[in-house]
C-alpha cells in the first residue's frame, strides 16, 4: 500500500476546526510559545502525527525548543481584553481577515492567535484552501474567520505564517531538531512543503552529523517529509543494526533496555525495521547452526596433504606429508567440541527456538559469533623439522588453520550483514523521492 502522505480528513473535522475558545487564560499568564512537543505514536502504531481532526495522543517527555524571534512592532503580543483567552496573540497581517487559533492549554502550548491574511493563506496548498473556505463560512463576532488547530505547534506555524507573508527577515535561520520535527509534521498535514524551500537546507544542516546520536531518531520523519534519502536509508540501517527489543517485540532506543523507540514515524517505517532484524537474525542463526550441524555430521576437516610450501620435493615422496582418517577425526572433534562450547557460553547454545526470544541487537549477536574462538589441532611432523636436507619448517598451526570454524562463521556472517535487506519500503523511498523532486521543482521556477 502506498503512503503519500499522512492523510487529512477536511470532511469530518469542520465543526472541530471553527469555533471560540471555551476557557479563559488569567492575564498574569506569561506567553507560553515555547512549549512541549506532542507526540502521538506508539511502537505498535508508529508514523501518523496528529491529524487537524482534534484526535488526542499521549504526552512525549519534556523537550526543550528554542523560542520564536523576536517580533516587530507590528507582531506584537498583547494581553488586551479581547486577546485575554490566548496565551500570544500575532498580528502577522494587521488588516488579516482570518485569525488561526493554534495549540491548546491541554497540550501546553497555547493556545495562540495569529491574524493573518486569508489569501497568502490559501495560496499555501490544497488543503489550506479548502480550510480558508470552509472558514469562510462561519463568521465570528468581530468580523473575521477563525480555525482551531490545536494539535499544531505555535511557533512553527507563526515561521510558516511570517513565510507566506514574505516576511523573510523575521525568519530565524536557527531552529532546534525537535522544532524542525514539528514544522515537517505541518508541511505533512498540509502540504506545503515547497514554500519552505530557501530556507531548510539551513535548518536541516545544523543536525546532520548528529542524526544517528540517541534522541535524533525522530530525524526519519524530517527526512521522509524533505526528501533527505541519504539521511532516511542511514537512520534506517543504523536503528535496525543497533535496536534491541522489548520481551514483547517493540524496538527499544539504540543503546537503552527499556526505553521505547516511539514518537512521529512515517508510516510502516518501524515495522519495516523490525522485520529486517528478524530476517537477518534469523539468517544469523541458520548460519551458526548449519556449520555446527556439519561438522557434528560430518568430517569437516580441511587440511591440505603436504608441508607448508607445495612446492617442496617432500610434498609427494615422504609418507608423513599424508593426513591420516584419524587425524582428520581428531580434528573435526577438537573443533566441534571447542565451537559448541563457546557458542553455550553466550548462550546460543543449545540452538535457539524462536527468534522472538532473542532481545539483542543485531551488531550485539554479529559481534558474538564474529569472535568464536576455537582450538585448531597442532600437528607435529617429520618434515616439519629442519634437516641436513635442508628441509623448510612448518609452524604447528599451518596444517589446520584452514579448519577453524569461529573464522568460517565470521566470514559468513559479515557476507549476511553486507547482503542483508535495506529496512525502507520501496513506496516509501518513492514518497521520499517525490519530496525531494518537489523542491527541485521549486527551485526552477524560481
Amino acid at each position: 500500500m502506498r503512503h503519500a502522505r499522512l492523510p487529512v480528513d477536511l470532511g469530518s473535522i469542520t465543526s472541530k476546526l471553527f469555533g471560540e475558545p471555551s476557557h479563559t487564560l488569567s492575564l498574569l499568564d506569561p506567553p507560553n510559545v515555547g512549549h512541549k512537543p506532542v507526540t502521538n505514536s506508539t511502537a505498535g502504531e508508529p508514523g501518523k502525527p496528529n491529524n487537524v481532526d482534534g484526535s488526542t495522543a499521549p504526552d512525549a517527555p519534556t523537550s526543550t525548543t528554542t523560542p520564536i524571534t523576536a517580533l516587530p512592532e507590528s507582531e506584537v503580543r498583547t494581553n488586551s481584553v479581547r486577546s485575554s483567552a490566548y496565551c500570544a496573540s500575532v498580528k502577522v497581517e494587521p488588516r488579516g481577515t482570518l485569525a488561526l487559533i493554534v495549540g491548546s492549554e491541554a497540550n501546553g502550548n497555547g493556545p495562540c492567535k495569529f491574524l493573518v491574511s486569508a489569501d497568502n493563506v490559501r495560496l499555501l496548498s490544497p488543503v489550506w484552501a479548502e480550510l480558508v473556505s470552509k472558514a469562510s463560512m462561519i463568521v465570528w463576532r468581530l468580523g473575521r474567520r477563525q480555525i482551531h488547530l490545536p494539535d499544531d505547534d505555535p511557533d512553527m506555524m507563526l515561521l510558516l505564517m511570517r513565510v507566506a507573508h514574505l516576511k523573510f527577515n523575521t525568519v530565524t535561520l536557527d531552529l532546534s531538531f525537535e522544532q524542525l520535527l514539528q514544522l515537517a509534521l505541518i508541511c505533512n498535514r498540509y502540504e506545503c512543503t515547497e514554500v519552505l524551500r530557501p530556507f531548510h537546507e539551513k535548518w536541516s544542516s545544523l543536525h546532520r552529523e548528529k542524526i544517528l546520536q540517541p534522541g535524533f531518531e525522530q530525524w526519519m520523519f524530517v527526512a521522509y517529509q524533505f526528501g533527505y534519502e541519504e539521511d532516511y536509508v542511514r537512520i534506517a540501517n543504523h536503528l535496525a543494526m543497533n535496536c534491541r527489543v522489548n520481551p514483547i517485540g517493540e524496538l527499544l532506543v539504540p543503546g537503552s533496555d527499556t526505553q521505547k523507540l516511539e514518537g512521529h514515524f512515517p508510516p510502516n517505517a518501524l515495522q519495516c525495521i523490525q522485520f529486517v532484524r528478524s530476517k537477518t537474525l534469523k539468517c544469523f542463526l541458520n548460519t551458526t547452526y548449519a556449520l555446527a550441524n556439519s561438522m557434528v555430521n560430518l568430517n569437516t576437516c580441511k587440511a591440505h596433504s603436504g608441508p607448508a610450501n607445495p612446492e617442496s620435493s617432500t610434498a609427494s615422496t615422504n609418507p608423513s606429508s599424508l593426513i591420516s582418517d584419524s587425524e582428520r577425526d581428531e580434528c573435526t572433534l577438537l573443533n566441534t567440541g571447542s565451537f559448541l562450547r563457546h557458542l553455550s557460553t553466550i548462550g546460543y547454545w543449545p540452538a535457539v527456538q524462536r527468534i522472538s526470544s532473542v532481545h539483542d541487537s543485531l551488531s550485539e549477536v554479529a559481534d558474538l559469533l564474529m569472535h568464536v574462538r576455537v582450538i585448531t589441532l597442532k600437528t607435529y611432523r617429520s618434515d616439519s623439522v629442519m634437516g641436513e636436507a635442508g628441509v623448510e619448517a612448518e609452524t604447528p598451526m599451518q596444517r589446520h588453520e584452514a579448519c577453524n570454524a569461529g573464522r568460517m562463521l565470521a566470514v559468513k556472517i559479515r557476507e549476511a550483514m553486507e547482503t542483508m535487506d535495506r529496512p525502507v519500503e520501496y513506496d516509501t523511498l518513492e514518497v521520499i523521492r517525490k519530496n525531494a523532486n518537489r523542491w527541485e521543482a521549486a527551485e526552477k521556477r524560481e
